[in-house]
């Protein structure tokens, strides 16, 4: 049976990286990271912020990351969700990111990541702030969220794990097919263009065409909606 639940009833310890960050050094094997470096079910180490051995366990008091435990940022780009799935690199959190130790006898770590991912709306609805949003801890510890027994959690963990793995397959293969357009297209270019008949003008684009460019308006005389579009090189 399903049962509403508060965070905190089923974890053992939901605190947040540092508020204060120490100073970083050039390099260590010491390192931090913040909201950057999680993403969706992945943990990446890329640009650190280093720190001498004496600063990281003063900081890794208040985190200590453990394999199992769950990862959500919380300031900024907020509702990214990752579980600790090893330790071969060491590390501590800032504030960004917040670290969730759940009971493993009443929650599976891959399922309640997968129940945060479907609550980014009420986390991010959920966010304070002026300059930056970000959850506070007192009101992540007290999510309200649906459990059902282990036993559940594991069928729909399979499942969901399946559904995102023939996904990440798709997306591969369509990845290949535009890298494989791309490289037909160019191709066929190169068959057309790269070398012109003797009966072909020659000449500086602007002898054919006719140049005009566009103009960067102010933000102030954009609107959210219109009967007039303005593109932009992103369009």
């Amino acid at each position: 049976m399903w049962r509403k639940v508060k965070l905190d009833e089923i974890c053992t310890k939901i605190t947040d990286g540092s508020h204060n960050p120490p100073k970083q050094i050039e390099h260590s094997d010491f390192i931090m990271l913040s909201s950057k470096n999680v993403f969706d079910d992945e943990i990446n180490f890329d640009k650190p912020r280093y720190l001498t051995e004496e600063d990281f366990i003063k900081e890794n008091r208040r985190t200590d990351v453990q394999v199992g435990d769950v990862l959500l940022t919380i300031v900024g780009t907020i509702g990214r969700c990752a579980i600790v799935e090893n330790l071969v690199q060491r590390f501590t959190l800032q504030r960004s990111v917040a670290v969730l130790k759940p009971v493993h006898d009443l929650v599976l770590p891959r399922f309640l990541m997968y129940t945060l991912h479907n609550m980014i709306d009420e986390l991010t609805q959920g966010a304070r702030g002026v300059a930056q949003k970000g959850i506070y801890l007192k009101s992540l510890k007290k999510l309200s969220l649906s459990l059902p027994p282990v036993p559940v959690q594991k069928q729909i963990v399979e499942k969901l794990d399946a559904a995102f793995a023939d996904i990440d397959r798709a997306i591969t293969a369509t990845q290949k097919n535009i890298e494989n357009a791309e490289a037909f297209f160019k191709c066929i270019l190169q068959k057309y263009f790269a070398s012109p008949k003797e009966d072909w003008l020659k000449g500086n684009i602007g002898d054919f065409c006719t140049l005009k460019s566009g103009h960067t308006l102010k933000p102030k005389y954009e609107l959210d909606k219109g009967e007039l579009p303005y593109l932009k090189v992103a369009d």
